[in-house]
């Protein structure tokens, strides 16, 4: 998606217009894919434990290394890219699912260590 604009350039005194074309930022729409996989991924959790808490970990991990290249790319040339704000979208989510994996495994401790207590307390 491509969108015109006009800015006007001083040269020696004179002023001129010069055409820019302005292109969607790369990486933005990979990242917030990967957000969403990452928040997406907490919802087989309660069935998958141990199997998707690693996924949902490194999709995060991802997600926000490549949403800190995309606004690093985006912070040096601000006039030249659109799309800033899938990757605030996308770095929001990642944030999310890794918050929602990390208080799934603390509830899977908790639970885990209740269970073991109430077991040593039955058979002793």
């Amino acid at each position: 998606m491509l969108k015109r604009f006009r800015k006007n350039v001083v040269i020696y005194g004179l002023i001129s217009n010069v055409s820019m074309k302005q292109h969607y930022l790369p990486g933005a729409n990979p990242v917030v894919i990967m957000g969403i996989v990452s928040l997406v991924g907490i919802i087989p959790l309660a069935y998958f434990h141990s199997l998707l808490i690693p996924l949902n970990i490194i999709f995060g991990l991802i997600t926000l290394v490549q949403a800190k290249k995309a606004r690093k790319l985006y912070q040096q040339h601000p006039e030249r890219y659109t799309g800033y704000g899938r990757v605030e979208i996308g770095r929001v989510l990642a944030y999310i699912g890794i918050t929602f994996t990390v208080i799934s495994i603390l509830f899977m401790i908790l639970l885990g260590w209740s269970f073991i207590e109430a077991m040593n307390r039955t058979y002793q």
